[in-house]
This record gives structure tokens, sequence and C-alpha cells, in this order.
């Protein structure tokens, strides 16, 4: 009988580990997407801070007063982005509430009158405090797209 209540028990742990597992990797993509799409699609570095921590907020404003002086991007309406995931490390499933991922993403961004501009975004995710948060950020510019990303 005692031990019909251990298995019962440590099925019912494995399952609820299992569970929050899964949607680790997703999860984390998922705010690494956000980011990229207020950053170079919407052009808000505001909405884009705030999926980071404090410590890359800063960091996050000089990158994108560094990217608006090449391209005419913030609230100006002129511009369009698109992004590609080119390569992705995830751990979260080794240890949900300590996970961590990186995502890779080739950027274009072309502005009316203005040769695309094609950055590799290299993205690191954490899991902290309940909220996955940008925690590294780092862009290089590329001379076209499809390049090989670090």
């Amino acid at each position: 009988m005692r031990l019909k209540h251990i298995v019962t028990g440590t099925l019912a742990v494995t399952h609820l580990i299992l569970a929050g597992c899964g949607e680790g990797g997703g999860a984390s993509q998922k705010v690494a997407e956000q980011f990229i799409d207020r950053y170079y699609v919407q052009a808000n570095p505001a909405e884009a801070t705030a999926l980071a921590t404090d410590d890359m907020a800063q960091k996050i404003e000089e990158q994108f007063a560094l990217l608006a002086k090449v391209v005419p991007v913030k609230n100006s309406g002129s511009h369009k982005a698109s992004f590609t995931m080119k390569e992705s490390s995830t751990r979260s499933w080794t240890r949900p509430q300590l996970g961590y991922a990186h995502y890779i993403y080739e950027v274009e961004i072309a502005a009316k009158g203005a040769e695309p501009v094609y950055k590799s975004v290299v993205l690191a995710v954490k899991h902290i405090d309940g909220a996955w948060r940008i925690t590294g950020f780092d862009e290089k510019s590329e001379s076209g797209p499809s390049q090989v990303v670090r």
C-alpha cells in the first residue's frame, strides 16, 4: 500500500515537472520574437525594453539610437522590417526555474529611398522570477541576406 502511494506521488510530481518544461522553450522563444518585433518592426524601444532586465534596458536604448542614425525608423512609419530565426539553443528543460535560451535572428530593414540594412541579432533569454527576460542583446551588420551567422 505504501509503495502504491510513493509511485503515485512520483508520477504526479514527474507530470508537473514535464508540464512546466514543455512550456519553457516556447515561452522563451515567444519573448525573443516579441522583442524583435517591438524593436525592429514596430521601432518601439520602450516596448522592447519592457521585455528586458533593467541592466539591458540602457544598452537597448543606446543600440536603437545607433540604428536610427543608419535607418530612419523611429516613429517615421517609413520603414519595413522582417525577421527570421536562424538558430536556437534552449536549456529550459533541465531546470525550468533556472532556464535560459539563445536565439539568432536575421533581420532586414528597408526604408524608403535607402538600401536595405541587414543585421544578425543574438538574444539571450533567461527565466527570472517567474518570467522570461532578455538578458543579452547583440547585433551585427551584414552585407546582405542569408549571410553565415556566427
